[in-house]
């Protein structure tokens, strides 16, 4: 009994949706191409459970055929849309460099918020509310005026139990981002040091904490994600054949 390609049955079709952007396509072209960065077009005539055959034409209009073909069989429709999407998506970036920062910038910098205007004021104004809170009998004109505008002291306790609550909220957000959401270990003096400059500053601290959160978290998925890629990559490789030793008209 002969066997027979579950995927070459697929070939025509598979090829007109690859074959849709043909950027995308050159881009492979050249990434599998070795040293043959002039090529000018290229797209798919042949899907196997083996790999993709390209057609290809240099800046001299000689043709080359290329074939990626893969030492892990492809089974199933999903497994070549997974190995296209990964090969296209790493020759698309194979140019682009992503900066990587997995952790805490170093020094104590890092802790100070980045104050602009709304911060300041924002700070400014908790800072009044809790001087009111403790000091009710204040004589400074300013915060007399105020007091009596924002409705006397009721509204100046609820505000101050508000912001209590609410720090206290962000700093166990804060602990909860640093253990549980962060790829990158925060050590127990850096938690304590965060923990202490959320609960004093509140959002100002939280703004600088969050992208090292969620960026090392960030990286983390990157650099599972190039392994994964990597991976199908020493499993590839690609044959290159001129076609036409003649210059097209």
């Amino acid at each position: 009994m002969s066997y027979q390609d579950p995927i070459a049955e697929h070939s025509v079709v598979l090829c007109e949706q690859f074959n849709k952007d043909p950027n995308i396509i050159l881009d492979l072209a050249r990434s599998f191409g070795g040293q043959n960065k002039s090529l000018v077009s290229a797209q798919i005539t042949e899907v196997s459970q083996s790999g993709f055959l390209l057609s290809t034409r240099d800046a001299t209009g000689r043709r080359f055929q290329t074939k990626v073909t893969s030492s892990r069989s492809m089974h199933s429709i999903t497994q070549v849309h997974d190995m296209f999407a990964t090969l296209t998506t790493k020759s698309s970036q194979s140019t682009r460099k992503i900066q990587k920062v997995p952790g805490q910038p170093p020094g104590w910098r890092v802790y100070w918020p980045n104050w602009n205007l709304p911060l300041v004021a924002l700070a400014a104004g908790v800072s009044c509310t809790f001087y009111v809170y403790f000091f009710p009998d204040t004589k400074i004109p300013v915060l007399q005026w105020a007091l009596q505008k924002v409705g006397g002291m009721p509204t100046i306790r609820s505000w101050v139990h508000f912001a209590i609550g609410l720090h206290s909220f962000q700093t166990i957000t804060a602990w909860y981002l640093m253990r549980r959401v962060a790829a990158y270990r925060f050590t127990i003096p850096q938690r304590l040091v965060w923990t202490g400059c959320v609960q004093f500053f509140g959002i100002g601290s939280m703004l600088k904490l969050l992208p090292i959160v969620y960026n090392s978290a960030y990286v983390h998925a990157l650099n599972e994600q190039q392994q994964h890629e990597r991976e199908i990559e020493e499993h590839m490789e690609a044959k290159i054949t001129l076609l036409d030793e003649h210059t097209e008209e």
